[in-house]
């Protein structure tokens, strides 16, 4: 792919123009139109307002108007607007189950009327005269004995037909039928009458594909429709997911052209006092009597959009049954409107309205979706909605502004400014709902912004990323992929020079690494050393560590570079004791490939030391070679602690500040040792576990014995020293980072040692506990 030049790798802008280039076919061609930002922007940009005006985010709508409804709760309500409920409770109470006799409801609209309401409107059909017959069987003396033996039977016969009585049979028995309904129908017709300001229902056809347009007008039967006040349209129309939001003020006959109210419009009409308008428009304003308050603005074929004033039962419910038996006095329905309709649910008259939530799962009986219908003509509350190339016009414009906000590089300034759009968009969007009766597009502008967002930010993602990559494989042979993925990320790294920065630095070391190498040929050692870094490797990156370098058997690793690492000493003591707990599978794999192959196998032992401090991390070396590395006096002690393990005969050192920084470990202090070249004491400590080990009993009792010692020894008690330490050889517990049969042994072995030197050469009085070493 690359010309191989014997220069220097060129810098990362140049590498991009040199790379190398391919003729591009057909389908790469229409890929890269596709993928092309501008494209991707002006498409997503005006995708989705054309798919708003189509209606494809209607049902997202739906669902966002009823969230808003539940969140604004419920408002005020007319208290003039009373339900006498045909309800389980008055089917039990009577024992009738509906239709109920219409004499029986003559008694309500009586009981009602008595207190004159300003309206009454009974959401029920009456299409049919009522069928209620009853029949008796009687004998010719039967007929004597009724008519006190002055008529014949003929005689009677006709009598009781001229009242209503139908008389079938011959020969001495006969079958009288009573029509019981046609009484009824006349003893309705009689309280609708008297009343004067009753609203029957009429049955009206919709068709769908037309919005509420009549097939068929079916009226109440001629007693009662001559006896009502007015007759009115009853139907209306659901949404496509099956809730109520808008009723129609009238319907227009297809037929006749002719328009019909709809029973809420007349009740509203009725209570206002307000004469019925003669002109009405299927889309515009139905202007009623006067005043701002007094137009309610109609939508295609005469719909309204209804202002819910709450969820079911908002409205004052008054069982039908209680009526008849006067549980009511007359002026509870003096100056109201009283609907009568069906609220139980067998009778599959319920609706589910923009408050139906889990929360509230009752649906609304259809008289009372009338009455909010009523309470919004009333208060001319309507909730105003605009066509749906409105919602695709606003969602067009928050596009745009999406896009904008892609020019901004940070990705989180970015995101910030874009949530800040969404949530005031639907802020907004609430507040002209629930103040002003506005409901505007929501869901198709959301799904616009975060669309015309993300494409292009994604788009330019994969950019960025293809670049990265093209830098990594020019740049893969010549720097580390530590470097590679900086320089990927910021090309300007690839300038000499480094920050000052907090680090913890490792190293580790093989121990008797030189017998090993003379168990294998030059190609086997080479095996060896890789099965044994490899793992270590992934160890201290899984610890979030950066591989600084190997050199032979030895790895050198930092935390907090390239990437902030503020807990980079507990990461890099819990790698520390994850490495150690690698050695044991490691010579178990070790011994097992010794063993198949004839060769005497040496156990795997190696030490570890760690240093916090502070350390100038970036590229170190010449303008034509350099690496990213560490440098400081801090990476010097490391080393050192690291040396310092074998004379120890401990596996893990960690100095004063990583300690310091990473409490929760189990470890014990070591030793107080001024180091070669150096004046101050340096603290040492053991990494002997995790914080696991760290909190149980036995290390606990260690801890506390081995700090007596150290005390009792700095103090210069050699005889009590010397019995701690005999104390804590006996409570060393298993499971800590030791080397296998050695254990902290050779450490109090070494104590034991000074406390025989010290006794010989005393001190002085002003020891301050530390050792001086003479090696480095």
């Amino acid at each position: 792919m690359f010309k191989k030049k014997k220069t220097p790798p060129p810098a990362a802008a140049e590498t991009e123009d040199n790379l190398p280039k391919q003729k591009p076919s057909r389908f790469s061609k229409l890929r890269a139109i596709l993928l092309n930002r501008s494209f991707l922007i002006v498409t997503v940009t005006l995708l989705v307002p054309v798919l708003a005006a189509l209606g494809v985010f209607q049902s997202l709508e739906y669902s966002v108007s009823n969230q808003f409804f539940q969140l604004r709760g419920p408002i005020a309500h007319s208290e003039d607007i009373i339900i006498v409920a045909i309800d389980d409770e008055s089917f039990q109470q009577t024992g009738l189950q509906w239709p109920w006799p219409r004499d029986y409801i003559a008694k309500i609209v009586a009981g009602i009327s008595a207190g004159k309401p300003k309206a009454i409107s009974i959401d029920a059909f009456f299409f049919e005269p009522s069928n209620d017959k009853a029949t008796i069987e009687v004998s010719g003396e039967d007929v004597q004995k009724i008519s006190g033996g002055t008529l014949s039977s003929e005689q009677l016969i006709a009598a009781l037909s001229t009242i209503g009585m139908s008389v079938e049979g011959e020969g001495g028995k006969y079958k009288l039928t009573v029509d019981a309904g046609q009484q009824q129908d006349k003893a309705f017709a009689g309280a609708l009458a008297e009343a004067g300001n009753v609203i029957l229902n009429s049955e009206i056809n919709v068709d769908n594909s037309g919005g509420a347009s009549i097939e068929r007008y079916i009226q109440p039967i001629d007693i009662l429709k001559d006896a009502a006040y007015m007759t009115a349209a009853a139907n209306f129309t659901a949404d496509a997911d099956g809730f109520v939001r808008r009723f129609p003020m009238f319907v227009v006959s297809k037929r006749d052209k002719q328009a019909h109210y709809t029973w809420p419009a007349m009740a509203a009409f009725t209570y206002m006092g307000e004469a019925l308008p003669t002109q009405m428009r299927a889309t515009g304003n139905v202007t009623i009597g006067t005043g701002p308050d007094k137009t309610v603005a109609t939508l295609r074929s005469g719909f309204f959009n209804i202002n819910y004033r709450g969820p079911a039962k908002t409205y004052r419910y008054i069982p039908a049954y209680q009526i008849p038996i006067g549980d009511h006095p007359p002026e509870t329905f003096t100056d109201k409107i009283v609907l009568i309709g069906a609220t139980s649910p067998s009778l599959q008259d319920i609706w589910p309205t923009p408050y139906l939530s889990r929360a509230n799962s009752s649906q609304t009986p259809g008289v009372e979706v009338g009455a909010h219908a009523i309470d919004t003509i009333i208060h001319g509350d309507y909730m105003i909605t605009y066509p749906v190339n409105m919602g695709a016009l606003i969602a067009l414009i928050v596009g745009l502004l999406a896009v904008a906000l892609t020019r901004i590089e940070k990705l989180a300034l970015g995101l910030g400014l874009l949530a800040v759009l969404i949530v005031g968009y639907l802020a907004g969007s609430y507040l002209l709902f629930a103040r002003l009766n506005t409901v505007v597009a929501v869901a198709g502008p959301l799904v616009a912004m975060v669309l015309s967002y993300a494409v292009p930010t994604v788009e330019r993602a994969a950019a960025e990323a293809k670049k990265r990559q093209e830098i990594k494989g020019a740049f893969s042979a010549y720097l580390s992929p530590a470097m590679v993925e900086i320089v990927a990320k910021d090309p300007s790294k690839l300038q000499l020079g480094g920050e000052e920065r907090e680090m913890t630095i490792l190293f580790s070391d093989i121990r008797g690494f030189s017998g090993i190498s003379e168990l294998f040929d030059a190609h086997g050692l080479v095996g060896y050393i890789n099965k044994f870094l490899t793992p270590m490797t992934n160890v201290i990156q899984d610890h979030q560590g950066t591989i600084d370098k190997y050199v032979g058997d030895c790895i050198m690793a930092f935390w907090n570079a390239p990437l902030d690492d503020a807990a980079h000493a507990s990461n890099a003591c819990a790698c520390a004791v994850a490495l150690n707990r690698l050695l044991a599978p490691l010579n178990v794999t070790f011994k097992a490939a010794a063993d198949a192959a004839g060769r005497k196998h040496l156990q795997l032992r190696a030490g570890i030391g760690m240093n916090t401090g502070p350390t100038v991390v970036g590229n170190m070396g010449s303008d034509t070679r350099f690496n990213y590395t560490v440098m400081g006096d801090s990476v010097n002690v490391a080393s050192r602690l690291e040396s310092s393990s074998k004379q120890y005969g401990i596996v893990l050192v960690i100095g004063e500040t990583t300690r310091a920084l990473a409490p929760q470990f189990a470890a014990l202090e070591i030793d107080k040792v001024v180091v070669k070249g150096k004046t101050e004491a340096l603290h040492s400590f053991t990494l002997l576990g995790e914080p696991e080990i760290a909190l149980t009993p036995e290390f606990l009792k260690l801890e506390v014995a081995h700090i007596e010692m150290l005390r009792l020894f700095r103090a210069q008690d050699w005889a009590g020293a010397h019995a701690k330490i005999t104390e804590c050889r006996g409570l060393e517990p298993e499971g800590l980072c030791v080397e296998p049969g050695v254990g902290l042994g050779k450490l109090y072995d070494m104590y034991a040692d000074r406390i025989e030197h010290y006794i010989e050469e005393p001190p002085g009085a002003d020891w301050d506990g530390s050792y001086h070493a003479k090696e480095k």
